[in-house]
């Protein structure tokens, strides 16, 4: 195969990628609308997470999402509804990061408001749970990139030297080398 090929199959599936993911919002979104509706909030509260994990950077819908689930959030006067909220919106905003975290300020509301929730207006509870709540637990950047690096240049590598022909001792120490970092690399991320 030529790097032509590569590159449009590896465009494909990165296009193939969106398009279902889209597709997936607005299937979910139109049934949170309607759940909504029909007062059916926990259901509702679900198909918007559903939205907001199937992320696309500049998705409308998953910004609708956000958007409606904090005002579910806000508005209902169930205590068990509104912190099933919080918690919901906190955690699937949590799993969307990658190198960036989308829609921080919602995050830290979320964090605030489920910590007020579960603390009952205990100033102290809720200080504690704040400092766990927000503690960093998201993986380390520049290790996360020499992890994928190091795994592509493991893939890049072994897929060269099979087209080549030319396994030899050096190739299989560079191939030993690169293992050892990606495996460091997942360790430390």
């Amino acid at each position: 195969m030529n790097i032509k090929k590569l590159l449009l199959i590896f465009t494909v599936l990165i296009l193939a990628f969106f398009v279902k993911n889209i597709f997936y919002q607005y299937k979910n979104f139109s049934k949170a609308e309607n759940s909504y509706k029909n007062g059916e909030f926990i259901q509702a509260i679900d198909y918007y997470e559903r939205v907001i994990l199937a992320y696309t950077p500049f998705s409308k819908i998953v910004n609708e999402s956000v958007k409606n689930l904090k005002n579910i959030c806000v508005n209902t006067d169930d205590s068990f509804i509104k912190l099933y909220c919080y918690e919901t919106l906190k955690s699937s905003l949590f799993q969307i990061r990658s190198f960036y975290q989308p829609y921080r300020d919602d995050l830290n509301f979320a964090i605030n408001q489920s910590a007020i929730i579960k603390a009952h207006n205990d100033a102290n509870f809720t200080k504690e749970y704040l400092s766990l709540d927000k503690f960093n637990r998201t993986p380390n950047t520049f290790w996360s990139l020499l992890s994928i690096l190091s795994f592509l240049g493991i893939i890049i590598f072994l897929y060269y030297l099979i087209q080549k022909n030319r396994i030899n001792l050096i190739s299989l120490g560079f191939i030993l080398i690169l293992t050892v970092i990606w495996l460091i690399s997942l360790y430390m991320a």
